[in-house]
């Protein structure tokens, strides 16, 4: 009864667009990030930081925007797709953006002066996976593109794996010439990592959510 009355009832545009707001500022954040990954070594403190602020501030407006989402979804009697996959999909955004966050925090905060260049190559593919996904939230009205998409997200995945597992191997195979600091790197690059194969699987998430409203609705 509830998909019948769904049916014959408006549903809120509003959706869409906030979504769309959200998808962009993670686009904005992630085009930030990787310019702070790919000048790293040559950035100075002082820009480092600025970079942080930046990145900081699109972490808090991410999260007003998702905030704003879930409110929309308590107070609409009907909503463009199912509930759980409304919420889902505004939370997975904001855990990608907190996670980008948080990486060049922890960048800053472990004092690393200098990155090795499979994080630089993590960067590309991060941000052109925010792209696509971009343009998957872009396309939520024709399911058809957006399924086009999350295709294109589980490849950029899958090469995160393997840029993950490179890392990984790169940190345990004489990563660091001096022994006495390496246990300690290790460390801090293993978080690290871990942290950007974190935003990468929420990505992979994301896009599989997007393929579950394109099955019940397409």
């Amino acid at each position: 009864m509830g998909r019948i009355l769904g049916f014959f009832l408006p549903k809120e545009p509003r959706f869409f667009e906030l979504f769309q707001k959200q998808s962009q500022t993670l686009l904005d954040a992630s085009r930030e990030f990787h310019f702070f990954l790919k000048k790293y070594n040559s950035l100075e403190n002082g820009k480092k930081t600025q970079i942080i602020r930046r990145l900081g501030k699109l972490e808090s407006l991410g999260d007003t925007q998702s905030r704003e989402i879930i409110e929309l979804l308590h107070e609409s009697l009907v909503t463009p797709y199912d509930r759980e996959d409304v919420h889902t999909l505004t939370v997975l955004l904001d855990d990608i953006l907190d996670s980008i966050d948080g990486t060049s925090r922890k960048m800053v905060m472990y004092r690393i002066h200098r990155i090795p260049k499979t994080l630089s190559g993590q960067a590309d593919t991060f941000l052109e996976m925010a792209e696509t996904i971009n343009s998957a939230i872009a396309n939520l009205e024709s399911l058809e593109e957006a399924q086009k998409m999350c295709t294109k997200i589980y490849a950029l995945e899958h090469k995160a794996d393997k840029l993950y597992e490179d890392s990984i191997s790169h940190l345990f195979n004489g990563g660091f010439k001096e022994k006495e600091k390496a246990v300690i790197e290790v460390i801090k690059f293993k978080d690290i990592y871990e942290e950007m194969e974190n935003a990468f699987d929420k990505g992979k998430t994301l896009a599989d959510i997007v393929q579950t409203i394109v099955v019940k609705h397409g």
